[in-house]
């Protein structure tokens, strides 16, 4: 089958528009993400609540987020914590006494340290090869000389001819002339 020239120009043109659409269109996907802050803590009818975290991977309505409540502490003194769907929380929380400015920003620095120590862990299990190699005191690299073995190359197989280079004895039917059947 013989494709039209100008089919691959369709193909890149597509492409092209579904990036720029994408591109375009990114802010407001991850507006939608974050709509819902996370690690601070809401006042909902004299009740704090605390978003501990949404499911990344489901940003619709009906994804599940971990909420954790401080005011209703358990016989074990660990606080209660509760699912509850995105959308009821973005209806929920509007009506809610939103966190402070001095909160919010408490938040993103801890969620900038976690990052920070996150980074440095994969930097010290995921070392980089250093390829500069330290230069000989006084030494130019471009002086240095690579120099030849120091093994004599005239005679490359002498170490096969020694007399002990086999040690273990060789039968005599290797060498011998096959017979005439």
């Amino acid at each position: 089958m013989i494709s039209h020239p100008l089919s691959r120009h369709g193909k890149a043109a597509r492409l092209t528009l579904k990036l720029c659409t994408a591109t375009l269109l990114g802010p407001f996907a991850t507006a939608a993400a974050q709509d819902i802050q996370l690690h601070v803590t809401y006042v909902c009818n004299g009740e704090h609540i605390y978003i501990e975290g949404c499911n990344i991977r489901d940003l619709s309505d009906t994804a599940t987020c971990m909420v954790e409540h401080p005011d209703h502490v358990g016989p074990t003194g660990i606080a209660a914590i509760t699912s509850e769907t995105r959308g009821s929380l973005k209806k929920r929380l509007p009506t809610c006494q939103q966190p402070t400015a001095k909160e919010l920003a408490a938040a993103q620095a801890f969620q900038k340290r976690q990052q920070e120590i996150y980074n440095a862990n994969v930097q010290k299990a995921n070392p980089q090869p250093n390829f500069n190699r330290a230069q000989p005191a006084g030494a130019n690299a471009s002086q240095q000389q690579i120099r030849p073995p120091k093994t004599p190359r005239s005679a490359p197989c002498a170490a096969a001819s020694a007399p002990d280079a086999f040690p273990l004895p060789v039968p005599a039917t290797l060498f011998s002339e096959p017979s005439a059947r």
